[in-house]
C-alpha cells in the first residue's frame, strides 16, 4: 500500500528522495541542462521549497521510501490530499 505525504510534511530523507526522483522539475535549483534541450513552459519557475510545498508524494505506508507511483513521476497537488485519503 501507499500513502500520500504533503511536501510540507516531508522529513529531510524524504525530501532528498523526492528531489532525486523528480529531477526534471521547473524550479530555480533544478538541473538547468534539462531546460536547454526542451521547450520552456510559460509558467514562472519557483524555488524547490515552493514546488515541494505545493505537492504531495506517494510513499510506501511506513514512509521510508517513495512508492512505485512516485518513482514513475506521479505526484498530486497538495490541496487534493484529502480526496485520496
Amino acid at each position: 500500500m501507499a500513502k500520500l505525504i504533503k511536501g510540507k510534511d516531508l522529513n529531510q530523507k524524504q525530501l532528498a528522495e523526492v528531489k532525486e526522483a523528480f529531477k526534471y522539475r521547473w524550479t530555480h535549483e533544478a538541473d538547468r541542462s534539462f531546460w536547454e534541450n526542451t521547450f520552456s513552459p510559460q509558467e514562472v519557475r519557483v524555488s524547490d521549497r515552493e514546488w515541494v510545498k505545493l505537492r504531495a508524494f506517494w510513499f510506501i505506508n511506513s514512509g521510508s521510501k517513495l512508492s512505485k507511483l512516485a518513482r514513475h513521476g506521479h505526484c498530486v497537488p497538495a490541496h487534493q490530499v484529502a480526496t485520496f485519503e
